[in-house]
């Protein structure tokens, strides 16, 4: 049988691990990895036109973003993952597209740019 001191240590050692499979696992992980730097700042740039709900940040976001698309910078996932965000800003439904955005940062936690893409 196991110590009475060793209790506290044990449920913190499964607590930690439980927490660091949360944050790496990637079955829990509903947006892509971002590849390129660009688009990192390009989702900065996007919630910040979501999260205070101004017309001509996410016009020339959307600019940006459309630059990325003709410049191959961006993967398919990626793209799908940020026309569902702009749909939803486009639409006004503002919280929601900010909310998104932040998931997608958030879905990022652990992950690292390819080499190649690395300034």
């Amino acid at each position: 049988m196991l110590n009475r001191r060793r209790w506290p240590s044990l449920v913190c050692l499964l607590i930690l691990s439980a927490v660091a499979i949360y944050i790496w696992s990637p079955p829990w992980r509903s947006y892509p990895a971002i590849t390129h730097p660009e688009a990192d700042q390009l989702l900065r740039q996007l919630y910040t036109a979501g999260s205070s709900r101004d017309l001509e940040r996410l016009s020339v976001t959307r600019q940006r973003f459309n630059k990325l698309l003709t410049d191959n910078a961006i993967t398919a996932a990626e793209q799908a993952a940020f026309e569902k965000i702009f749909q939803r800003a486009e639409s006004h439904s503002w919280d929601s597209a900010a909310r998104e955005c932040l998931r997608f940062a958030e879905n990022q936690i652990g992950r690292v740019l390819p080499l190649k893409n690395r300034r």
